[in-house]
């Protein structure tokens, strides 16, 4: 390994040939051609020599395509690092018509195209690159760079020739005079009777290896002539069109796809290569046409194409001034590169957080004292929170502080080892051929040694997503320790990013939370492109996750949705939501997105700790803001043991067992622990991820093992629960609640449980979710004992009762009526069940009779004090029923009775209460010490107290 020699940087034009005929046509306009032996990087040989006044270098390809010519160019670059440009030099498909209708320009074989600014492109358009849209099209972002200014200020100099003074015609006469007569055959015009051009929806007949002339139909094609004048050419003259050239990975062999093509770029030819230079370097492209980009090919004029090609790049190298090195910048810095952006993610949306930007800055800050220690700093968060994006675009803004930036993919052992040895290219340790001989594990042990050597200082390597766990029991063979990667020279700097909580550094680690709503309303309104109306009801459900802000503001400025519209299909269709958007990728999260960022977490979890992976699958039927042991804990007395499924599965599982398992979900940044209260807690996302990665049948277990355990958790702490641990219990019920399904099997169970779990929430709101969890469970009843069963009435019973605090009246004495039928048939007229639900529809009509129009009140009045006089006569007839229920059903009665006296404001529908049958609490109240309680303070605890258990 060395650094480039002093001869090597006098070259200041790198010239690329994807082919090696394309290199022999090059090697002909040489005006000098150095010695092999002295034109060489490591193992590797390059054809250099003198073109005018410019030192140019020329390089093929080892293999065709995009990475081929990005790989060349790095090497090339690396091993001449005086490269101010690149020409890529060869033979390509040309567009046989291109411009307006009735004006358009002809393009025929042996012609040649060089890229130029037009329209909306910079001169090359990458058209396979993009995203698949809902109509079956690819939404195009092939964007690259333009031609810079002084190179296209060549190209317009060399255009403004026009083409009959470009020179070409003496330079091809020049290029053969080089040859014998045999070889200079291959470099003749073919002349226009070789120049078939078919007609587009004319395919080619038989395998495509088999020559045009014979099997396919001459009658087919047109001929210069029948295309006009603008098709004709003398010998040796071919014209030079200027556009912009399209390229990719894939070779265009169809008509209709290249005219199609040429209709939506404004393209006028197709190659393979330069894409992947114009990304990194600033070049230019000349290509001569060798065939008309369909399914005929006719490799008879491939040698012109190339030999005007490269008559062409030597006149346009001629309309550039020579490029002068100054002797200092041949001498020095030797292990000095230039930034490119090869691998590094886009950072175009970026919103900048400056508090982290600025840690990172500060960090990372050179005085001279600190030059002689590596320095390591660690980016770790839960995936989606913005780690590669803060630390891209933290390398591109400080690229200039350090001697060379290299971005590696930490993804696993065998993408760190691969991103390596391609980093090595770059630093100019090996050539193509050398590269090709040896393994990837020995072209980064050669990186390692030349990051680690004397006076190379001041690079920095970006190790990208080090998320795989290696410690412990792991049998995961692409897990890794980044340590083992780095060189053992103690200089130079690293940047990590990981969501292993674990390889955080004392002073030197940066935890990327959650952004925000500040933050978050900017990346979500700047990949929205526009102020969003109602954007604050939005946010909360994205929780601060700067991936999942991106893919909204991307998702509603391309489908033009409003926040409501997003909102109803986050809540209805959240997998088909987030897999419409994952066909907008993100360009700066590469093949991340919400549906796939947490797999690889979710799958390391899996293996090493299958615990850890239950609870987070578990808690998707939870509260997602408190990852509660105890909870989990509720079913393991020793009566509930055998049903617990949680020991089923893993065996005895402990409270300390438990909290191991949260700590893997926190050490891999699934789970975030509050810093406030080191309560555990699931961002909303991952939790909304979690719900909709689960199968259907373990979905339904794990549904209904939450239940059980909030049933089983609300069962243990009773009504005497105190405020704190209630409503804390009540939020995972709220959302057990919000879950509608039945199960499929265990019915009793199941009703048993909703009906426990409706019960306690009923005591902390009247809400929706109580509703839902009443009637799973009255349903749940029905079908495992019947209709007339005193349990399936005891919940037709509360059903009533919420209804009633509802102000759903209807359905209230509907609840009421069949509740009471049912329990004269099952215990008669005179028990207390009846004869509290017979008080409970006094107090319903009581209320009907307060809110109905005046002309109506006095026929509910009379039912209601029917059915009140009813209660207390049974009541009174039964020896053990406590005289504090007696008084309240009195009181009741009174109340109704002096209402019609009352103004409509003096007396509300709470001044009556519910009765209930809870004795313990009504003996150790007020109305047991013959002290009148306020109508309006009784109806409360009453009305609490009122609930068939």
């Amino acid at each position: 390994m060395s650094a480039p020699n002093a001869f090597n940087r006098r070259f200041t034009i790198g010239w690329i040939s994807p082919l090696p005929l394309e290199q022999e046509a090059a090697r002909l306009v040489f005006d000098e051609v150095y010695l092999d032996q002295e034109v060489r990087h490591e193992n590797a040989y390059y054809l250099g020599g003198r073109i005018g006044e410019h030192q140019v270098v020329v390089g093929v390809q080892r293999k065709i395509g995009l990475n081929g010519a990005a790989t060349l160019a790095g090497y090339m670059h690396s091993g001449f690092p005086n490269i101010r440009y690149f020409l890529v030099v060869g033979i390509a498909g040309g567009v046989p018509a291109y411009g307006p209708a009735g004006d358009a320009q002809q393009i025929v074989l042996g012609d040649v195209a060089i890229s130029s600014p037009r329209g909306h492109h910079g001169g090359v358009v990458q058209y396979d690159k993009g995203a698949w849209v809902d109509d079956g099209r690819l939404h195009y972002r092939g964007h690259t760079n333009g031609i810079p200014g002084d190179l296209l200020a060549a190209v317009n100099k060399f255009r403004s020739k026009g083409w009959s003074q470009t020179n070409i015609a003496p330079t091809l006469q020049q290029m053969r005079s080089r040859l014998d007569d045999e070889q200079r055959s291959q470099y003749d015009d073919p002349g226009e009777i070789c120049d078939q051009l078919f007609k587009d929806d004319y395919k080619h007949r038989g395998d495509h290896r088999v020559d045009c002339k014979d099997r396919c139909d001459a009658t087919q094609t047109l001929s210069r002539s029948q295309r006009g004048d603008r098709a004709r050419r003398v010998c040796d003259q071919p014209r030079v069109h200027f556009g912009n050239v399209a390229s990719s990975n894939q070779l265009q062999i169809s008509a209709i796809e290249r005219n199609r093509i040429r209709d939506e770029h404004d393209v006028i030819c197709f190659e393979m290569e330069a894409a992947g230079v114009f990304e990194e370097y600033p070049s230019v492209v000349v290509r001569g046409i060798c065939d008309y980009a369909d399914s005929h090919k006719n490799k008879g004029w491939q040698n012109y194409a190339a030999a005007t090609a490269a008559a062409c790049a030597k006149q346009l190298l001629s309309c550039l001034p020579p490029i002068v090195i100054s002797e200092v910048t041949a001498t020095l810095n030797d292990f000095s590169i230039s930034f490119s952006l090869q691998g590094i993610p886009a950072t175009e949306y970026f919103v900048s957080r400056k508090l982290e930007m600025h840690r990172l800055t500060e960090f990372f800050a050179t005085p001279a004292l600190q030059k002689q220690q590596q320095r390591v700093f660690v980016v770790y968060g839960m995936g989606g929170m913005g780690k590669t994006q803060l630390c891209a675009e933290f390398a591109k803004t400080n690229a200039e502080r350090f001697s060379a930036v290299f971005w590696l993919d930490g993804s696993s052992k065998d993408a760190l080892q691969r991103s390596m040895a391609s980093a090595g290219t770059r630093s100019g340790n090996r050539t193509q051929e050398a590269i090709a001989k040896t393994d990837v594990a020995q072209l980064g042990n050669d990186f390692r040694q030349w990051l680690s050597l004397p006076g190379n200082t001041d690079w920095l390597i970006v190790i990208d997503n080090i998320d795989r766990e290696w410690q412990g029991s792991t049998t995961d063979d692409q897990a890794y320790d980044y340590h083992e990667f780095l060189p053992h020279a103690n200089h130079g700097n690293v940047l990590i990013t990981t969501r292993l909580m674990r390889l955080h550094r004392p002073n030197a680690s940066l935890h990327l939370g959650i952004a925000d709503d500040q933050l978050a309303k900017k990346i979500l309104e700047t990949r929205a492109d526009k102020v969003v109306p109602n954007v604050d009801q939005l946010l909360p459900r994205l929780g601060g996750l700067p991936l999942a802000l991106a893919q909204a503001g991307a998702y509603l400025r391309t489908r033009g949705m409003c926040v409501s519209d997003y909102l109803e299909h986050y809540d209805g269709t959240w997998a088909e939501l987030m897999r419409k958007q994952d066909r907008l990728p993100l360009q700066e999260y590469g093949q991340r997105s919400v549906l796939t960022t947490w797999t690889i977490s979710y799958e390391q979890v899996k293996r090493t700790d299958p615990l850890a992976t239950w609870l987070l699958d578990l808690w998707t039927f939870l509260y997602h803001g408190d990852v509660w042991v105890e909870l989990v804990l509720a079913e393991q007395s020793d009566k509930a043991e055998a049903r617990s499924d949680v020991s089923l599965a893993f065996g005895p599982v402990t409270k300390l067992s438990l909290q191991d398992s949260i700590g893997t979900l926190v050490q891999y940044s699934m789970v975030n622990m509050s810093t406030a209260d080191r309560a555990p807690s699931i961002h909303p996302v991952v939790h909304a991820w979690c719900l909709h990665s689960l199968d259907r049948s373990t979905a339904q277990q794990l549904r209904a093992a939450a239940l059980r355990l909030v049933a089983s958790m609300a069962e243990s702490l009773g009504q005497g629960v105190g405020r704190d641990l209630g409503l804390r219990l009540a939020a995972h019920a709220k959302v057990i609640g919000a879950r509608v399904a039945m199960p499929r099997s265990n019915e009793e169970q199941h009703a048993r449980d909703c009906h426990q779990v409706a019960y306690f929430l009923n005591d902390w709101e009247k809400s929706q979710e109580v509703e839902n969890l009443y009637k799973w469970a009255l349903r749940g009843f029905e079908n495992a004992w019947g209709a007339e069963h005193t349990s399936t009435l005891d919940t037709v019973n509360n059903l009533g009762l919420l209804y009633a605090d509802q102000g759903k009246m209807a359905e209230a004495e509907k609840m009421y009526v069949r509740a009471l039928r049912g329990y004269e048939k099952a215990w008669g007229a005179e028990h207390t069940s009846t004869l509290d639900t017979v008080n409970n529809l006094g107090l319903l009509y009581a209320d009907q009779g307060k809110l109905a129009e005046a002309e109506e009140i006095q026929g509910k009045m009379a039912e209601a004090e029917e059915m009140y006089l009813r209660a207390l006569r049974g009541y009174e007839k039964l020896s053990w029923v406590s005289p504090a229920r007696i008084k309240f059903v009195k009181q009741s009665l009174s109340s109704l009775r002096e209402r019609p006296s009352r103004s409509h404001n003096e007396q509300s529908s709470e001044s009556i209460p519910r009765n209930g049958d809870n004795y313990a609490i009504l003996s150790a109240t007020p109305l047991n010490t013959g002290v009148a309680e306020s109508p309006k303070a009784l109806s409360k605890l009453m009305r609490k107290m009122w609930k068939r258990s």
